[in-house]
């Protein structure tokens, strides 16, 4: 047994894109390159998984996910809840490309980190590398819900341990830290995380994005905080210093959480003692 922390993303979803133009299809929608999950010629890459996000056309976040290749597939991992709308968006772009669409209703998601990573024998379960932080972890795809928790090494955790842990890397989650329409890759540190490529080429967003990113356009920036009185303001809540509004709540867990902060107030965060910004390890 190691001490590695289980946690079912019950929140998360999968949908299976396959179907001969998949590849071709998905590079031109999503911020990063489909091609990185490809074995090399002569070789077979370890198993990855892509972090990336679909954009409106001005470059402001829509959705975000992880993509796995699984055979002659490809596995999104997105939010729950907003994965109609996704589907929706994708089934927009396919008109005239041989691609298939399937949510795939029986498949979880897993998150577990402090351990190494250990395949287990089954052809149901797939363990991948989280991208975004060298202590994410993984994302595991367990193709039968029946399949208990148990089959995996690790304790099963909360919600809210997830979350400490994730916000304390300063990783956000879909929309519950960035705003549709509105948040840039810049802001959010998508780019930052490996989440955006700027050598594949054309994608929706593409040129908004590689602006803002090469030019540091961004004037505000998410950041994980901890709150000094133990207690971290409720998602949406103003930060407000000097009757200035600098920022506003995202998700949190017990005393930290993370905040879009106007960079230009930093410092006036830093000396109101109310908040200290957490420092995450090099990504």
């Amino acid at each position: 047994m190691t001490n590695a922390q289980l946690y079912a993303l019950d929140h998360r979803c999968i949908i299976r894109v396959g179907g001969e133009d998949r590849a071709k299809y998905l590079q031109g929608l999503i911020t990063n390159d489909i091609d990185l999950l490809n074995a090399p010629e002569g070789g077979t890459a370890p198993l990855r998984t892509l972090y990336a996000c679909m954009l409106t056309p001005q470059g402001k976040f829509l959705f975000e996910f992880f993509i796995t290749k699984d055979g002659d597939n490809y596995l999104i991992d997105t939010e729950k809840d907003r994965s109609d709308e996704l589907m929706k968006k994708l089934k927009l772009y396919k008109i005239r490309t041989k691609v298939e669409l399937e949510m795939m209703e029986d498949y979880r998601i897993i998150a577990r980190y402090n351990a190494p990573n250990q395949t287990p024998d089954s052809p149901q379960i797939t363990v991948a590398i989280d991208p975004r932080h060298q202590n994410a972890g993984e994302r595991i795809i367990v193709k039968d819900s029946a399949i208990p928790l148990t089959t995996l090494d690790g304790a099963i955790t909360t919600l809210e341990d997830y979350d400490y842990h994730r916000i304390s890397l300063g990783l956000p989650d879909g929309a519950r830290d960035m705003t549709p329409e509105s948040t840039t890759m810049s802001e959010a540190r998508i780019d930052a995380m490996g989440g955006v490529s700027f050598t594949k080429g054309c994608y929706v967003g593409q040129e908004l994005t590689a602006r803002m990113h090469h030019r540091g356009l961004s004037k505000k920036h998410i950041y994980p905080l901890r709150s000094l009185s133990g207690i971290f303001p409720a998602r949406g809540s103003d930060i407000d210093v000097d009757g200035k509004n600098a920022g506003k709540t995202c998700s949190s867990a017990r005393d930290i959480g993370l905040a879009v902060i106007r960079d230009e107030h930093k410092p006036q965060i830093e000396k109101s003692g109310r908040f200290a910004f957490i420092t995450p390890t090099p990504r």
